[in-house]
């Protein structure tokens, strides 16, 4: 092999090493938002309730729920337990109001109708925003006073205030008011966690991103309140 075909291959040669691929660096993890808390201890003002609303510990004390298995036997035991129960003061010294009228949950908003009742606001409350009753909705309306009195959690999102406690039962009962003005609030709905579902005033359907519906959802809400205590 003479010396210029030698030093030709020498040059291929160099030119298929310096071609060659450097190895790929070992790909990193992608960077997910992690949750601010990892346990009940670590709950704080500001936190987001979807985000703290599973570390809720349940309590020792029993769920104070209707024992009342029919819908009209319901609905007058909510109403008997909002005309006993006119003013619930929170700890945060929020005073809700809970003998408030409401209109016939069976007529459209839009829908003239002066007619406003305090049976009219129980009937929400056992069946929701366009009243599709519910015997556990309606047996958990029961818990109001206590969930008000005595919450794990309120937060406030959305135009809303949301009292969060975990009873013994480890349903998480949740009672939703408006936004205080001067002190004062009045109960607008409320809703019950059982096995992860959060059963709300709105029919259980996936999308509850719109509209009214939105008002509802606590997901985004955010916590001003921690009981210290439990």
């Amino acid at each position: 092999m003479g010396n210029d075909e030698k030093r030709f291959n020498e040059l291929i040669a160099g030119m298929r090493r310096s071609s060659k691929t450097k190895p790929l660096a070992t790909p990193r993890p992608i960077q997910t938002q992690k949750t601010p808390c990892s346990s009940w201890n670590e709950v704080g003002i500001g936190f987001q309730l979807k985000s703290v609303k599973p570390f809720i510990p349940a309590e020792s004390v029993d769920a104070p729920i209707l024992c009342q298995k029919k819908e009209v036997e319901l609905v007058a035991a909510v109403v008997g337990l909002l005309k006993a129960n006119p003013i619930v003061l929170g700890p945060d010294g929020v005073a809700v109001h809970l003998d408030v009228p409401d209109r016939d949950p069976e007529k459209s908003e839009h829908e003239a109708n002066e007619c406003r009742t305090i049976e009219f606001r129980a009937k929400h409350l056992c069946g929701g925003h366009e009243y599709h009753f519910d015997i556990r909705r309606a047996q958990y309306a029961g818990c109001i006073v206590e969930t008000l009195r005595s919450p794990a959690i309120i937060a406030e999102g959305n135009d809303r205030h949301f009292y969060l406690r975990r009873y013994k039962d480890r349903t998480l009962h949740v009672v939703i008011s408006s936004l205080p003005v001067g002190g004062e609030s009045s109960v607008v709905g409320v809703a019950y966690e059982k096995n992860s579902d959060l059963v709300t005033q709105y029919p259980n359907i996936p999308a509850l991103t719109s509209g009214n519906a939105r008002r509802w959802n606590p997901e985004n809400a955010q916590v001003i309140y921690k009981n210290e205590s439990i």
